[in-house]
C-alpha cells in the first residue's frame, strides 16, 4: 500500500508538472542513428536549409524544477520514516530499498535523465556564422546537480541507517551509482558538443570575417587594437566563460574551462597558419593575440602559457630578419621544436626573399 500511494503521487507530480510547461513526455531517441543525424546536419544542413536532426531548443526551457524534486523528495522521506516505524526489523531493509527504487525511478530516471536526454538533442550543430550558438545545456547541468546533491542528502540521511548492515546496502549503492554515472556520462557527452559548437563557430566565423588583406595590407596606416573579428569572439567566448563559471561547480569549471581553452588556441593556431604577414599585418595579428591571452587567462595556466607562447610565435612575424634566431633562443621559444619555429617564420611575406638571412640553424 505504501508503494502503490507513493508510485501514484510521483507520477501525479511528475504530470502536473510537465502539463504546466505544455510539454507531452516523449520517447527519446539516442545513440547511435541520432549521432549520425547530428553529423548529417553538421555537413550539409547549411546548404540544404533543413533541419535533419530535428533539433529544437524548447526555447530554453531545461524541463527541470527544483521545487517538484522537494515535493517528491518529501513524500519519500515520510515513506522511509513510516518505513522505520513500521516495518518488521527483518523487513526494514527490503521495505527502504524498494522506496529508494521509486525515487530513483521518478526523480532521477524519469525526470532528470529524461531533461538531460532532451538537452542532449537541443544543442545547436553549428551551420554558419550568421548567430553564435546559443546553449542552454549548461543551466541543464546546474539544475541536474542541485537535484542529485538533495537525492545524494537524502540518501546519506534516511537510507543509509535503514540498509547499513545489512545485504542490502551494497545494492542500494550500485543502483544509485549506476543511474547516476550514466547520467554523468550523458553530462559529458553534452558538455563536449556545448564546447564543439562554440569552437566550431569561432573557426567558421573568422575563417568569414579575416581575409588574406587583412594581414597583408598594401598600407602601414593601421589601429593598433584588435581587429573586429577578434572582438566578435571573445564577446561571444566571455559569455561563454561567465556561463561556465555559473553554472558548474567544483573541478567541473577549471576542467571546462581548460577544455574550452585548448579548443580555441587550435582553432586560433591553426587560423594564423592560413594567412602570410607583412610587417602591418603582423601587428594586426599582435593585437589580436593580445586580446585572446587576456580573455584566455581565466581559463587557468595551462591555456595561459598556451597563448603566451602564440604571442610570443607572432613577434617572429615582425622582428627583423637577422634578429630571427635571437629571438628564437628567448626564453618563451627555446623549448620549441624547431618545425614549429619554421612553419611560423615560412608566413612571413619576405621569407622567399630573405630565405638565406632568415633560414634557422638547426
Amino acid at each position: 500500500m505504501e508503494l502503490k500511494c507513493l508510485k501514484e503521487r510521483c507520477s501525479a507530480n511528475l504530470q502536473k508538472y510537465y502539463e504546466s510547461k505544455g510539454h507531452q513526455k516523449k520517447q527519446i531517441q539516442s545513440g547511435g542513428f541520432q549521432d549520425l543525424r547530428r553529423d548529417l546536419q553538421a555537413v550539409i544542413g547549411t546548404r540544404a536549409n533543413i533541419n535533419i536532426a530535428q533539433i529544437e531548443n524548447y526555447g530554453g526551457e531545461t524541463f527541470l524544477s527544483e521545487e517538484l524534486a522537494i515535493v517528491i523528495l518529501q513524500d519519500t522521506k515520510h515513506a522511509f520514516e513510516r518505513c522505520q516505524l513500521l516495518s518488521k526489523p527483518n523487513e526494514r531493509a527490503a521495505n527502504a530499498t524498494q522506496i529508494l527504487d521509486r525515487l530513483i525511478n521518478s526523480l532521477l530516471i524519469e525526470h532528470v535523465d529524461y531533461a538531460v536526454e532532451l538537452g542532449l538533442q537541443a544543442i545547436p550543430v553549428v551551420e554558419g556564422t550568421k548567430n553564435p550558438p546559443v546553449v542552454y545545456f549548461f543551466t541543464i547541468v546546474y539544475q541536474a546537480n542541485n537535484i542529485t546533491h538533495l537525492v545524494e542528502k537524502q540518501f546519506m540521511d534516511l537510507v543509509v541507517p535503514l540498509v547499513e548492515n545489512t545485504q542490502k546496502y551494497n545494492d542500494c549503492l550500485q543502483k544509485k551509482k549506476f543511474v547516476l554515472e550514466d547520467t554523468e556520462r550523458k553530462i559529458n557527452t553534452g558538455l563536449d558538443r556545448c564546447l564543439n559548437a562554440v569552437t566550431t563557430w569561432v573557426k567558421l566565423y573568422l575563417q568569414s570575417e579575416q581575409k588574406k588583406s587583412d594581414f597583408k595590407p598594401d598600407t602601414d596606416d593601421f589601429d593598433t587594437v584588435a581587429s573586429p573579428a577578434c572582438k566578435s569572439v571573445l564577446n561571444y567566448v566571455s559569455g561563454m566563460i561567465k556561463e561556465i563559471n555559473t553554472t558548474l561547480d567544483g573541478n567541473n569549471v577549471s576542467a571546462v574551462l581548460q577544455e574550452l581553452g585548448l579548443r580555441l588556441h587550435r582553432v586560433v593556431y591553426d587560423h594564423m597558419l592560413q594567412f602570410q604577414y607583412n610587417t602591418a599585418g603582423a601587428m594586426v595579428a599582435i593585437c589580436d593575440l593580445n586580446e585572446y591571452r587576456s580573455c584566455c587567462k581565466q581559463m587557468g595556466p595551462l591555456v595561459t602559457e598556451l597563448f603566451e607562447t602564440l604571442h610570443a610565435l607572432c613577434n617572429l612575424l615582425l622582428v627583423k630578419p637577422e634578429n630571427l634566431q635571437q629571438v628564437c633562443s628567448e626564453d618563451s621559444l627555446v623549448n620549441l621544436d624547431k618545425s614549429v619555429l619554421h612553419n611560423f617564420i615560412q608566413l612571413r611575406s619576405d621569407f622567399k626573399v630573405q630565405k638565406q638571412n632568415i633560414f634557422l640553424r638547426s
